[in-house]
């Protein structure tokens, strides 16, 4: 792998510069930039100028050695909060800025490095398709409906994907290059998980009172359990990395009861059944039979959704509007749910049918990335119209598939399939050739938590948010570093 990746540390930070400069010269530099920062500060009164030094570090670590921002990005993903500007438009702090800045930082390495750039990653099978996934979504963005809702929404897609797919392909030359990241990630997201089950521990656990735990870090107990979900995965395997009665292993053992727990009070049924389907991931990743289960399950998607369309048959599930309400209490809400009758799932079903209906409409280019929300009432049927179908939080169609189909058209959401079985296909691959335990286990843990991410989307639109989403492209980063291991 020697100069296909990130130099050694000696390399590619501050050291570069005492090697090229020598160091007296670096050190009078700096102490100059000091001084001179700290007589303009008193001269102009003004204490800002103080702050010089600091960016200058700042500047040097991001063009030399942007690992520190993105140990500080995955550091700062569990905990970052959602921050409204304005009526429509929100960002999530500090993530956003240091996505901006990793993306940045990418493109200097990539032009500033280009020997040193691991060409054979970026000619991966799971990069080819990404990228032409990438491409299309531009089409489509040039053909939406409008255009500056799409660009918008094409920006931050291209700077989750340089910060977390292209910085991790650059960063994890193997698998024991992730313990870092995983360290970063982990802490955080036990303290969330934590802090959660006591908030709602003080309400005994009240279904009513689920969201209310979860502040301020979760926008809500979704986004909050689908998170723990795909980070258990990586705790199990972490235990192996280090010796019985160390405190990382104790820790990560206590960490492993944690994080089911917490998703458990979450109450959220896509994410216990995601769990349950990891399982499954893992018993066929082990048995060689990824694809395959994951080719039936696409059968049996298609299959429901053909079976549902044929001759309307969706209609006979229209449900009773005084009966379809928000439950407080938990064993009601379950109730519920297996007639067909709790709230949020037939507020699914509404938008689901406009959803298809705005396909049918759009079927090449769609409507455009992001312009579901504000077309999609002209498409829904009346007799699936619950009393939240106002959708005063501007949320979408609740179904990540049918959202691509939508606004990318058919072209966009076949090229996302085949991105998601692509990945599918070489995790699969990577734990077969894989030479060392570590590396079959990195392997095992990404295909889990990639399919317990994969289970969550047909009934959340998580790969556009902050947190799930990307975490999905760091993921399918290292499906790409595991596949070009050595044999």
């Amino acid at each position: 792998m020697a100069g296909t990746t990130l130099p050694d540390r000696s390399a590619n930070s501050l050291a570069l510069l005492l090697q090229r400069w020598g160091e007296q010269r670096v050190l009078q530099a700096g102490a100059a930039v000091i001084l001179g920062s700290t007589l303009a500060s008193l001269l102009l009164v003004q204490p800002a100028i103080m702050a010089l030094p600091l960016l200058l570090i700042g500047l040097a670590l991001w063009v030399y050695d942007f690992r520190p921002f993105a140990y500080l990005l995955w550091l700062a993903t569990p905990l970052s909060l959602e921050i409204a500007v304005g009526d429509a438009l929100s960002t999530d702090l500090p993530t956003e800025p240091l996505m901006l800045v990793l993306a940045g930082a990418f493109l200097v390495w990539i032009v500033l490095r280009r020997k040193q750039v691991p060409w054979e990653r970026f000619k991966h099978p799971v990069t080819t398709v990404l990228g032409l996934h990438l491409g299309w979504l531009l089409v489509s963005t040039l053909f939406s409906v409008d255009h500056l809702v799409s660009a918008k929404w094409m920006a931050a897609k291209l700077w989750y994907v340089l910060a977390f797919f292209g910085i991790t392909i650059i960063m994890v030359r193997k698998a024991r290059d992730f313990r870092g990241l995983f360290w970063c990630l982990f802490v955080p997201s036990l303290f969330t998980a934590i802090w959660t089950l006591s908030r709602h521990a003080s309400r005994n656990f009240s279904f009513a009172d689920v969201n209310f735990s979860m502040e301020p870090f979760f926008r809500n107990h979704v986004n909050y359990a689908v998170f723990l979900a795909l980070v258990t995965p990586f705790v199990w395997l972490a235990v192996s990395w280090y010796p019985r009665w160390s405190w990382p292993r104790m820790l990560l053992l206590l960490s492993r009861w944690v994080f089911p727990l917490a998703v458990y009070f979450s109450y959220t049924r896509s994410a216990w059944i995601s769990l349950v389907v990891g399982l499954v991931a893992y018993v066929l990743l082990r048995q060689n039979r990824l694809r395959e289960g994951a080719l039936v399950g696409l059968l049996v998607l298609l299959g429901t959704c053909g079976w549902l369309l044929h001759n309307n048959r969706y209609l006979d599930f229209a449900p009773d509007f005084s009966k379809t309400i928000y439950h407080d209490d938990f064993a009601d809400h379950m109730a519920a749910t297996a007639s067909l009758e709790d709230v949020s799932s037939a507020e699914r079903i509404y938008r689901w049918v406009a959803g298809w209906y705005m396909f049918l409409d759009k079927p090449v280019t769609g409507f455009g990335p992001g312009n579901f929300y504000p077309h999609y009432q002209n498409y829904t049927v009346s007799s699936f119209y619950t009393y939240i179908s106002r959708n005063e939080e501007r949320s979408t169609v609740h179904n990540y598939y049918l959202l691509t189909l939508l606004e990318t058209g058919l072209i966009g959401c076949v090229l996302f399939f085949v991105l998601v079985y692509t990945a599918l296909f070489r995790v699969q691959r990577a734990f077969n050739r894989a030479v060392d335990r570590e590396t079959r286990g990195l392997a095992l843990a990404v295909g889990v938590s990639l399919v317990t991410i994969l289970v969550n989307l047909f009934f959340s639109d998580l790969v556009e948010a902050d947190k799930i989403g990307t975490m999905f492209f760091a993921l399918l980063a290292l499906v790409v570093v595991l596949d070009r291991q050595p044999t």
